[in-house]
């Protein structure tokens, strides 16, 4: 059996969409889990009327107490779920009919671990097919999501369950896919590759639990402590040195950004956060050298170039 994770909040101009077209899948023995993050709108009540219409189908609905966020959501469908192989899909995307029975065969041909397919960005007047870079190894599969080559989605992943039973899942939400996808390829023996696009990125919607605006500041906040987790777990299972480079790739664009912003400027975070960084900040071939500079400057305590950039932000607000 395939478990499809589905939380549940804030989407009630998308939901029926999203469910028709995974409860419309060609692959029969599948469970599929919606999470009701306490939702204040529509959803469960549109999605209730399109269950109804699929009493067929193996439907369970978990309601949470509380709102925790997507991360923790897609935890709680994890824990109410028993299919051998699970993905997760948000409520606002939708999928090809065929989706899992390609991907679920594939896994069982290939006896994969985890099985990825490409996907669609899909915007308001055009749609764009993301194609993955194949890789070997799990550790490379690492390399080119930590240096942002490959999309650590968890969407695009049918996953075997036993793989979810060793992870921590995140609690903010900013980069809780990379930190997911990190632990779960490290674990991982076969990884196969589907060159068909089956999932649809919803970018288009401003309003989704996968695009809800948030303050610069939780932004930060959030993406800190998923990349501390990152950290934590590479350290525990003795990778870091193994991945500082590409780790470090991933972390120096993060502090680049919060540096840029008084708000979010955190000294602090910038020693804190894998210290390592500043070793490889000119080997970056993604950043102006610009940037590399500022960045190179903050660490040796020069901060004169942000005081410049804070003055532009306050003239231009004015």
């Amino acid at each position: 059996m395939v478990s499809i994770i589905i939380p549940v909040y804030g989407v009630e101009k998308y939901i029926e969409r999203c469910a028709v077209s995974v409860l419309e899948q060609t692959y029969k023995d599948i469970e599929f889990v919606f999470v009701n993050d306490c939702t204040k709108d529509n959803s469960m009540r549109i999605l209730q009327k399109i269950i109804e219409k699929y009493s067929h189908r193996n439907v369970v609905i978990v309601n949470k107490p509380k709102n925790e966020g997507l991360p923790q959501a897609r935890k709680t469908g994890v824990l109410a779920s028993h299919g051998d192989y699970i993905i997760h899909f948000d409520s606002d995307d939708w999928v090809e009919k065929d989706c899992i029975e390609k991907m679920y065969n594939v896994a069982i041909e290939s006896n994969a671990d985890i099985v990825i397919s490409e996907y669609f960005k899909d915007y308001t007047d055009k749609e764009i097919k993301v194609q993955t870079i194949p890789f070997e190894s799990s550790s490379i599969g690492i390399e080119l999501m930590l240096r942002t080559k490959n999309h650590s989605g968890v969407w695009n992943k049918l996953v075997k369950r036993s793989l979810y039973e060793k992870i921590e899942f995140p609690i903010a939400n900013m980069h809780e896919d990379l930190a997911i996808m990190v632990q779960l390829f490290s674990y991982a023996n076969s990884i196969s590759f589907i060159d068909s696009p089956f999932y649809h990125y919803n970018l288009s919607n401003q309003e989704s639990i996968s695009s809800l605006s948030k303050s610069r500041v939780k932004q930060t906040q959030n993406s800190y402590k998923n990349l501390k987790l990152i950290e934590r777990f590479l350290i525990e299972k003795e990778l870091l040195n193994k991945y500082s480079a590409s780790f470090s790739c991933f972390v120096n664009s993060f502090k680049i950004w919060m540096m840029m912003h008084k708000e979010t400027r955190n000294t602090e975070w910038l020693y804190s956060l894998f210290p390592q960084s500043k070793d490889y900040i000119f080997s970056d071939t993604h950043v102006s050298l610009i940037k590399k500079v500022m960045l190179y400057g903050a660490f040796h305590n020069i901060f004169f170039p942000y005081k410049i950039i804070d003055l532009l932000h306050l003239l231009l607000r004015k």
